[in-house]
């Protein structure tokens, strides 16, 4: 944010870091102030599964930090869009040159396994008949 002249808002369960660092806390936001501060966020760093997925559907340019060995949908969702490079680090940086991530590649890349996830739901999720709990 420094960097960049922009500001930070932080969305997580750590309310306590807007005293220790200064920067707005989110720790509270239902589920559309939530979607709603990845639609308006010029960017978006995270650790996050959710804060990989939203960044694609919103179109967002990202960078996603390693959570030490449990990564590895990170990097199976990275490496699928072709976007590994914004896989970091635990005590990595962000590169001070940003490339910019062609989100229609993406959405090519995507595109197809999108249609695998619809055709395994389609195959393999009964839905129960009205009035019937399973």
């Amino acid at each position: 944010a420094a960097r960049t002249g922009k500001t930070l808002v932080e969305v997580g369960n750590y309310g306590i870091n807007r005293f220790i660092f200064g920067h707005e806390v989110v720790d509270d936001a239902g589920i559309e102030e939530w979607l709603g501060l990845f639609m308006d966020a010029d960017a978006v760093v995270c650790n996050s599964f959710h804060g990989i997925c939203f960044s694609l559907i919103f179109n967002k340019p990202f960078y996603v930090f390693s959570r030490g060995g449990e990564d590895f949908r990170f990097e199976n969702i990275c490496e699928a869009t072709g976007l590994s490079d914004r896989l970091l680090p635990t005590d990595g940086t962000i590169p001070l040159e940003d490339v910019p991530i062609d989100f229609e590649d993406v959405a090519r890349r995507l595109d197809p396994l999108r249609e695998k996830s619809l055709r395994f739901i389609d195959e393999n999720v009964v839905i129960p008949a009205k009035g019937h709990v399973p």
